[in-house]
C-alpha cells in the first residue's frame, strides 16, 4: 500500500515536505519515513507527523 508520511519542522502547522512509501502497513510506513529523514538530515530537527494511507487509485508518474 502506498502511504503518505508529512516531515515537520518548528511550524507544526505546516509540514515542510511530503514523502509517499510503499509499505505493509502504517507501522512500517512510519518507521521507513523516520529511517529515510535521518539518512537525508541527520542533524537537523525534522520530524515525522502524521502518517496516513493514500486512498484511491495511485498512478505512477515517474520517468524511466
Amino acid at each position: 500500500m502506498l502511504y503518505k508520511a508529512e516531515i515537520f519542522g518548528k511550524d507544526p502547522k505546516n509540514p515542510e515536505r511530503v514523502y509517499y512509501i510503499t509499505a505493509d502497513n502504517i507501522v512500517d510506513a512510519t518507521i521507513k519515513a523516520r529511517v529515510k529523514l535521518k539518512e537525508e538530515n541527520p542533524n537537523d530537527e525534522l520530524r515525522v507527523g502524521r502518517v496516513e494511507e493514500v486512498k484511491g487509485d495511485v498512478v505512477d508518474v515517474s520517468l524511466p
